[in-house]
């Protein structure tokens, strides 16, 4: 007995590839979670204290403290996880707001390590149930891929849901601010104060850009950017037209908040009338993994050959890439946009 197979029980090539593949991905949940967000946490603490000296500054001073902010939002992740992510992750800055969307402290290391860690969690898992090493590898990586992306649009989508229905609230209280003589610069900070997440850390933010020296309308954008919710831009939009052409800004933003409540209700009918549609699109796309899931539990030697078998697993490759059109169609059928 050699001494790699006494250590390892093994000298299978394929089954030390997929320990030291486990054995990595441990390493580096591990290592990452200890260290990698120290210096996040220290360039948060830094931005903190910044915005809250801000107040009694210059705009030459303000402007100065404003590149040093952007400089350690640049400089502030982890160094070797940086830069291959520069080198090798494409769309960084869009996966960036992507995560940013969430209203989660999310940097995209800790998005790539949890991809990585999943990917090699399930290849293992795979391998060890009897699935062959490649389709073992190729699961681990669409799952790998697939379920954070779904997870992170899930709470990217919750959040903006819970912005829209929050938003007409907020622009009530900046037309009362508005119609008792208050700027609308301290309403909208008034806004920030009040409301809760993620209403009020959105107007907080646009409140310390301008403190900083910033345009109200650029402020705005800035954070409009962060969200990617259409209504936030429409009160932009309100905003901009009615600095050009005058008007009670008030009353413009009153009705904006009506239109804004009845749009939400028209999607809330909508909503209701294609949940049939969407119940049965739900049943239809579960059904045959539960059957699967079933089969393999009670006759695991009758569903093995679809997973072993090269003629099962182009039938299985068929029949979700199936599925998988049908499920898009159907969700297409029953989605509307107002």
């Amino acid at each position: 007995m050699t001494a790699l197979e006494e250590f390892f029980g093994t000298t299978d090539p394929t089954v030390l590839m997929a320990m030291v593949t486990l054995a990595f991905g441990l390493f580096c949940a591990i290592y990452f979670g200890l260290f990698a967000g120290r210096e996040e946490r220290r360039a948060r603490d830094r931005l903190d204290l910044m915005n809250r000296r801000m107040r009694g500054m210059d705009s030459r001073q303000a402007e100065q403290a404003r590149m040093r902010l952007k400089k350690v939002e640049v400089d502030s992740h982890h160094p070797v996880l940086d830069q291959l992510l520069k080198r090798f992750l494409p769309n960084r800055d869009e996966l960036r707001a992507r995560l940013e969307r969430t209203g989660r402290r999310w940097t995209v290391g800790d998005y790539v390590l949890v991809c990585l860690v999943i990917s090699g969690s399930c290849a293992a898992m795979f391998y060890f149930l009897g699935v062959d090493l490649p389709m073992a590898l190729i699961g681990g990586l669409v799952l790998g891929a697939s379920v954070p992306h779904a997870f992170v649009g899930f709470v990217g989508r919750r959040r903006i849901d819970r912005f829209n229905s929050m938003f007409p609230d907020a622009l009530d209280l900046i037309v009362r601010a508005l119609r008792s003589g208050i700027p609308i610069q301290e309403a909208v900070a008034t806004v920030g104060r009040e409301m809760q997440e993620p209403i009020g850390p959105l107007f907080a933010r646009v409140t310390n850009e301008v403190r900083l020296g910033g345009s109200i309308e650029d402020a705005f954008w800035n954070a409009a950017n962060t969200i990617r919710a259409p209504e936030f831009n429409f009160l932009i939009i309100s905003m901009s037209i009615q600095r050009e052409t005058g008007g009670n800004l008030g009353e413009t933003l009153a009705n904006l908040s009506k239109l804004l409540r009845d749009r939400r209700q028209m999607k809330l009918k909508i909503r209701a009338f294609s949940s049939e549609a969407r119940a049965g699109a739900a049943i239809v796309g579960a059904l045959p993994f539960v059957v699967c899931g079933a089969i393999f539990v009670l006759s695991p030697d009758y569903i093995m050959p679809l997973f072993t078998d090269p003629r099962g697993v182009m039938m299985l490759i068929i029949g979700v890439c199936m599925m998988a059109t049908g499920l898009f169609i159907m969700k297409r059928m029953a989605t509307f946009e107002i």
